[in-house]
């Protein structure tokens, strides 16, 4: 399932999970033809939203969505539909890189959140292209309007999360610095996959994102990290609690039950192997059958 969670995320939920007809290339090319004669915003919401189903059934192929992620980002931007842009801005950084090919696609990026009041995270953005690009004027141009007294991209992480819990709401929580969070740990992740702390902020701004009940948010940050970290420390935990999550949030009992029995397939002496098969054994059953079956065996037990 790789990438998907990620692509279902960003898009907005405008996808559909059919797979595209033969020509849906041909209509695509029609719509983005009308799109560039006329401009509007329902030419181009035409555009996006086919573009979104198409990438969405391709979603395995990432050399063929490429261009489709790069064309409707551009539509996006003129139409100044700045979160779709960055939708589609994200999967190809977090696929290929921010390198120098994709450098204009990192600063896009940047200026993108800027205009969607995320300075944090296009600050972070900034900061990874001053790094990679010192001497290139665009990417100073960026720099000029990001948050100068972020000067230490970690440093700010670890500011951010100190703050999650610092007046916090009805839920336990303070939302704004929560969300903040989360942004941060994205646009890190995309500018650094390297560093070693980059799957441990993942983690972290996933299990926020839960904590907030954006539960797409939170499946896309677990599957980031089990795709690209699948030796992290956390992964078991995470594979867990992805199962978990299709089962109890998404009722897709058929996929948990995928992910439990690779979860035990993997990790067998896991501390929530135990969990695992108990969730496994009663999948679909109620609250009260479960109660009765665990009753059951207690008697069973005594007996």
């Amino acid at each position: 399932m790789s990438f998907r969670a990620f692509i279902i995320l960003i898009l907005l939920g405008t996808i559909s999970c059919q797979p595209g007809p033969p020509d849906a290339s041909e209509e695509l090319d029609k719509l983005a033809k009308a799109y560039e004669l006329q401009p509007s915003n329902e030419r181009a919401n035409a555009y996006l939203n086919k573009a979104s189903e198409y990438i969405s059934a391709n979603k395995d192929d990432f050399d063929l969505i490429r261009p489709m992620l790069s064309k409707a980002a551009d539509i996006a931007f003129l139409s100044k539909m700045y979160s779709k842009t960055a939708g589609f801005l994200m999967p190809i950084l977090r696929e290929e890189g921010s390198t120098v090919e994709n450098r204009s696609t990192s600063i896009r990026l940047g200026q993108v959140l800027r205009r969607m009041r995320k300075n944090h995270a296009a600050t972070i953005i900034g900061q990874g292209l001053k790094e990679q690009f010192p001497q290139d004027p665009e990417v100073d141009k960026l720099q000029a309007i990001m948050d100068t007294t972020v000067t230490s991209s970690e440093a700010y992480l670890k500011h951010l999360f100190d703050l999650v819990l610092k007046d916090p709401d009805e839920f336990a929580i303070n939302r704004q610095n929560a969300l903040r969070f989360v942004d941060v740990a994205e646009a890190f992740a995309l500018m650094k996959p390297t560093s070693k702390n980059t799957p441990k902020y993942l983690y972290q701004a996933a299990e926020i994102a839960r904590s907030l009940r954006t539960m797409p948010k939170a499946m896309s940050l677990y599957d980031w990290l089990l795709e690209e970290y699948p030796d992290h420390e956390k992964s078991p935990t995470v594979l867990f609690i992805k199962g978990f999550l299709l089962e109890q949030e998404f009722q897709d009992d058929e996929e948990a039950r995928n992910i439990y029995e690779q979860f035990l397939e993997k990790y067998p002496d896991h501390e929530m192997a135990s969990s695992a098969k108990f969730l496994l054994q009663n999948m679909g059953k109620s609250d009260e059958e479960i109660l009765r079956t665990i009753e059951e065996k207690r008697r069973a037990q005594e007996q």
